[in-house]
């Protein structure tokens, strides 16, 4: 396990947008965490951005919504946030006199284009400056032309669904899914505030959403979705298949490089773009999925652990409850329902077995659960008992899964999962388990904090009744505001590419060791096939049949 993920690591999220008061933080403080990433930036040493500002203010753009110009941009308060290609996004704060509003003028790098944009927060309330944990208000985002492109409301540090009418007015609202909070230290120079002026405040981070846009016939740019307003004199990108970069009269096919990206997705800001496109283009999700395993994945998704189980993570929480819970993070199961990711994975991996002779199903399956890392690629995963007794902290007690795990009963078993990378460890709980299959819950835990997703996954074998066995898992899961860095940098064209890659290595694993033993065993993942099926929908379209609200009948192509 690695001490990862502590709060002060998150200021590496942020992306576009710093909210705060730029009268009360103390910007050097806020960017000594991390002074490669995030930097205050001075006007005149930064040849890129002098030249931005000065483009901008040669253009025709109206600046803002609200009555303005462009002599009052804070240019003693900007904050750059280094990419990985080098190149900053810029956040400038907007002096108004008018105090109903906070706004920033954002500067947006996409590939090789600047795109400018406007913030704007209208808290309901006036303390939201010491803790915007409580932020009530709206977040509008306009482009340099005054355009509203998008309006989110915030109602004590939770993004909303639905604004209230009484906020909405007579104005029309185009919805943005990409607006989120995180919640970082922040240092202040007001030490009335608290211990040193240090306080936890929420950051809104808001991306443009990535509309497709039409492509020019003879392959000339197109604008690609609200992405903000385009800066004269900065180089257009030539990624992409549409959208931001023409090419065709469509604006973009298939899940290529619609943003002008040059290379994959790699940040979290990047990815929950993406995952939103890939939404976008995947509206008959649902449609393709055999309504028997949309069933399955059903009981699997509703699935809760029992009593024992939420008393062993209570317990455990009790016992590591403090100071040590919160530096290291502590125990508790991660639901499906509470993640945030907009999209749902649903995965079916399975093996036909002919078993050798003298072997049972039920030895087989215990044989892979006691020896998991032998059946699946472990340079993508390893799962092992947890064990804090490893890492030689003094915490007064041991947590030592591996007699449990290895018993007969496992269920309760805290399981520890090593992700390669910077920050991609997470941790399970079998929470239920019988000779026939076993499930393992995500639950955050001391140092892996939490899970990279919410969910359940199920092994098992089912009996076919003519001599074979298919062993399987199952999993449904969504995706957490905290996209680990290395998990992030994972996703290539597929967003699911790593998760699916370890289940097939499982798959693999069944078979060399069945056919090693004297069995028979294969498998066909050809297309969405009978051993591979996976479907990854908007949660909100199948969310009542996944948590076993509705029957899977309710679904039009199943009844």
């Amino acid at each position: 396990m690695k001490n990862l993920k502590l709060l002060s690591l998150l200021l590496s999220l942020i992306l576009l947008t710093l909210l705060f008061s730029c009268d009360k933080v103390e910007l050097d403080e806020i960017t000594k965490e991390d002074p490669q990433k995030v930097q205050k930036i001075d006007l005149n040493s930064d040849a890129n951005l002098k030249q931005l500002v000065s483009n901008l203010k040669g253009s025709n753009s109206n600046l803002r919504a609200v009555n303005s110009n462009w002599d009052n941009l804070d240019t003693e308060n900007i904050v750059g946030y280094m990419k990985e290609n080098g190149l900053y996004n810029y956040s400038i704060p907007i002096k108004s006199a008018d105090e109903n509003f906070i706004e920033y003028l954002k500067i947006a790098n996409r590939g090789e284009q600047y795109f400018g944009y406007i913030l704007q927060y209208a808290p309901s309330n006036a303390e939201y400056v010491k803790g915007f944990d409580n932020y009530t208000g709206l977040v509008r985002m306009y482009d340099l032309n005054g355009q509203l492109l998008s309006t989110e409301y915030i109602q004590e540090g939770i993004q909303q669904e639905n604004i209230p009418d009484s906020l909405v007015a007579n104005q029309r609202m185009t919805e943005v899914e990409n607006c989120r909070y995180v919640m970082i230290d922040v240092v202040y120079d007001d030490n009335s505030i608290g211990p040193g002026g240090t306080t936890t405040e929420m950051v809104i981070l808001c991306d443009p959403v990535a509309g497709g846009g039409n492509g020019g016939d003879d392959g000339g740019t197109s604008s690609g979705g609200d992405w903000g307003t385009p800066i004269d004199g900065a180089p257009i990108p030539t990624g992409g298949d549409g959208g931001i970069s023409g090419g065709s009269s469509t604006g973009g096919n298939g899940l290529g490089d619609p943003f002008g990206f040059t290379d994959s997705p790699t940040t979290e800001e990047e990815i929950t773009t993406y995952l939103n496109y890939y939404l976008q283009n995947n509206q008959d999700a649902i449609i393709d999925l055999p309504c028997e395993q949309i069933q399955q994945w059903s009981n699997v998704s509703s699935f809760k652990p029992g009593n024992t189980v939420m008393q062993k993570i209570e317990s455990l929480a009790d016992q590591y409850a403090g100071v040590e819970a919160l530096f290291r993070g502590n125990f508790s199961i991660q639901n499906i329902e509470n993640a945030s990711g907009k999209t749902v994975n649903m995965d079916y991996f399975s093996v036909d077995v002919t078993l050798p002779a003298g072997m049972t199903p039920q030895n087989l399956l215990s044989h892979i659960r006691q020896n998991i890392n032998d059946f699946i690629d472990t340079d993508l995963s390893e799962f092992t008992p947890f064990n804090l007794s490893d890492e030689g902290q003094d915490i007064g007690y041991n947590i030592q899964e591996d007699d449990l795990w290895n018993s007969n009963t496992p269920k309760g078993t805290v399981i520890h999962i090593e992700i390669p990378g910077a920050a991609g460890d997470g941790s399970v709980i079998c929470s239920y388990s019988n000779s026939h299959r076993w499930r393992f819950t995500t639950i955050s835990a001391p140092l892996d904090w939490t899970h990279p997703v919410s969910g359940t996954r199920e092994f098992g074998y089912k009996d076919n009744y003519d001599g074979t066995y298919t062993f399987y898992t199952r999993g449904v899961d969504r995706i957490n505001n905290w996209i680990d860095s290395q998990f992030v940098e994972r996703f290539k064209e597929n967003p699911f590419e790593d998760p699916d890659k370890l289940w097939q290595s499982f798959q693999n694993g069944i078979k060399n060791y069945v056919v090693g033993q004297g069995g028979s065993a294969d498998f066909d993942n050809t297309g969405n096939n009978k051993n591979k099926i996976t479907g990854r929908p908007d949660w909100n379209q199948i969310s009542d049949v996944l948590q076993g609200n509705l029957p899977v009948e309710s679904l039009d192509h199943c009844n």
